[in-house]
């Protein structure tokens, strides 16, 4: 196990899950419960605002994003980090092995095919191609009718054809655009442009994506991971979840895409490409931003999020407060947890830690060059998913005792933490008892 995750590996949390449910804390819970909306969500019912302006304290001096400063791209160009640090976990080690790292690599497969994988880093490119995969063709006249009935439409196909487990719709801010596109296979880059006269997506030979304004409407996905195989976090087989998530992204993203332009309207499928995603999902009403920087959705931490762009009008879902926040300022699991000690355990600021960060808006922000350099050490590159796995928003999907939970969560707030430790949920499941546990 790399580093500092050792002592979690021994941590003993002296109570099951099934004693705690049995003693004081379900009659608590349970008459906690009785005081609180039940829904089909993971998380409570929640108030809306009209825009994340009413949520977020974001500075008048707020300057967008340029991809190429975006962690992972750094390591195409930064000098920094060449050469890259050299892994410390060598294949073989226990959580290592070739079934561990075969899980982790095939679940790619979706995500990296069809030259796929930089499409989903950088856009435009093999599925997340921003014009039609021949899937389906323009009608002679394009379909119309209230954009609230199209919305509905859009999140039924959406639902049904797999992968997808929570759609919001929101419209383009031009502060998520990026500045600039990097291609982190080619090291190629160029500026992306929101234009008031083009009528379709274009490349310029300069490089310079054209998007234009009358694309307004963004289509938000998120994507379950697998909850055993995320909790092996950082073993191999994790790798896995992350390869899961993405894939979903790969087949659902375009799918949708390529919908819309049979319904007669231009459609971008994006994954983490082109415009910044959190926001965006926030915006959507699909949840808000916690401690360890990343989206705690309606249906949880665990998710990976996609994107579709588009000029077919549609009804916009309002942001939400689903007393996140306030949670995770008494929490701060993921931060104790952490294994490369990236996540901050103090105040919200409105300044980040290095040029990867995106300063001006009051949150915590991830010391992401901290984040990444763990991950190439971590047998050169196997993803870390520590501060999913320990959420206290990450729990199995269905369990009533754990949406009772999430429900508790804004109320509690850290004395969740005590009763999540004291059930066992933040353990890394070993490699050896994930391949071991039944299938339910």
């Amino acid at each position: 196990m790399p580093n500092s995750n050792e002592s979690i590996k021994k941590q003993d949390y002296g109570i099951s899950r099934r004693n705690f449910f049995k003693g004081a804390g379900l009659v608590a819970a349970a008459s906690a419960m009785a005081q609180l909306p039940i829904t089909g969500n993971n998380i409570a019912e929640a108030a809306t605002a009209n825009s994340i302006d009413e949520l977020y304290e974001i500075s008048k001096d707020y300057k967008q994003f340029d991809q190429k400063n975006e962690v992972f791209c750094r390591w195409e160009w930064d000098e920094r980090f060449m050469p890259r640090p050299k892994p410390t976990i060598a294949p073989g080690s226990p959580g290592y092995t070739v079934l561990d790292i075969a899980a982790g690599l095939a679940a790619w497969t979706v995500a990296v095919s069809f030259n796929s994988r930089f499409g989903a880093m950088s856009g435009n490119d093999g599925l997340f191609s921003w014009f039609s995969l021949g899937a389906t063709q323009f009608p002679p006249k394009p379909w119309i009718t209230e954009p609230r009935e199209a919305s509905q439409a859009i999140k039924r196909f959406a639902h049904d054809i797999g992968g997808v487990d929570a759609v919001g719709i929101t419209t383009v801010d031009p502060r998520w655009v990026y500045t600039d596109w990097f291609h982190r296979a080619t090291k190629e880059s160029g500026k992306i442009e929101l234009s008031l006269t083009a009528d379709k997506p274009e490349i310029k030979e300069d490089g310079t994506k054209v998007i234009p304004e009358k694309m307004k409407y963004v289509i938000v996905m998120l994507h379950r991971q697998p909850f055993e195989m995320i909790n092996t976090t950082p073993y191999a087989a994790s790798h896995g979840a992350t390869g899961v998530g993405y894939s979903k992204m790969a087949n659902s993203a375009p799918t949708v895409a390529e919908f819309i332009r049979g319904l007669g309207y231009n459609a971008i499928p994006m994954a983490n490409d082109t415009m910044l995603s959190v926001p965006l999902a926030i915006q959507a009403g699909l949840g808000e931003v916690g401690r360890s920087g990343l989206l705690i959705s309606t249906i949880g931490p665990n998710v990976r999020i996609s994107k579709i762009l588009t000029d077919l009008p549609l009804a916009s879902d309002k942001p939400v407060n689903l007393g996140v926040r306030d949670f995770c300022q008494s929490c701060k699991k993921c931060a104790r947890e952490c294994p490369s000690g990236a996540i901050p355990d103090g105040d919200m600021t409105t300044k980040g830690y290095n040029i990867s960060n995106n300063d001006g808006i009051k949150k915590w922000y991830v010391d992401c060059e901290k984040c990444r350099i763990f991950w190439e050490e971590n047998m050169g590159g196997v993803s870390c998913s520590r501060c999913i796995a320990v959420c206290p928003y990450n729990k199995p999907e269905g369990y009533w005792t754990h949406e009772l939970g999430n429900k508790l969560a804004p109320i509690i707030g850290g004395g969740l933490v005590t009763i999540d430790d004291w059930m066992g949920y933040g353990k890394v499941l070993e490699s050896e008892d994930y391949w071991k546990k039944p299938i339910e």
